[in-house]
């Protein structure tokens, strides 16, 4: 893993995200590699912060210790399940828009547009005030509608179709595995102290 590229990926995707798209497109890299040495550093990062910030947590909500690990756990596991389901859904759609089929593009679609959703989520989970924050990861649309037209070279007149009916699938799969997954947390909280 070299901490110094994902920063230089992450701020080349912020500030320069045209730009940053076409480096991705001339990569020729590997959906494992990419969530291995991209998408899993930050994961554990936002798991991490999930951990730190539910020690935060005003005393009325007082976690317990269990808890919080369990919290962070599920946040790893929800962002990397959605990745997987998402981008295959994203590449079985793909047909509909007039695009191929090919799932290396689709990862490195979902994962890279999903960069500002991340660092938000590093930052807003660290306490519970911070949470607004996590507003900041609507960028990720943005991304993701630049990152269509250069991984995939989607026509113009199919873009926003594809781009609203892929933001649903991301979002739809995220909250329904959190919320399965959430409810593991709960009733998880109240066996363990």
């Amino acid at each position: 893993m070299d901490v110094n590229k994902i920063i230089n990926r992450a701020k080349g995707l912020i500030i320069n995200p045209a730009k940053e798209w076409d480096i991705i497109n001339n990569e020729n890299i590997d959906k494992t590699k990419i969530i291995k040495e991209y998408a899993l550093p930050l994961i554990i990062l936002a798991s991490i912060s999930t951990l730190i910030g539910s020690f935060g947590s005003p005393k009325f909500l007082s976690p317990s210790i269990s808890y919080s690990v369990i919290s962070a756990f599920v946040t790893l596991a929800v962002s990397v399940v959605s990745i997987y389901i998402s981008s295959y859904i994203i590449n079985e759609i793909a047909p509909n828009f007039g695009l191929q089929k090919d799932l290396n593009k689709s990862f490195k679609l979902v994962i890279y547009s999903s960069t500002p959703a991340y660092l938000a989520s590093i930052i807003a989970n660290l306490h519970w005030t911070l949470g607004f924050l996590n507003i900041l990861g609507v960028y990720s649309v943005y991304l993701f509608w630049l990152g269509s037209s250069q991984i995939l070279n989607i026509q113009e007149d199919k873009k926003v179709g594809f781009v609203i009916l892929s933001f649903v699938v991301l979002l739809v799969v995220y909250l329904v595995l959190a919320v399965l997954l959430g409810g593991i947390i709960l009733s998880t909280a109240f066996t363990f102290k």
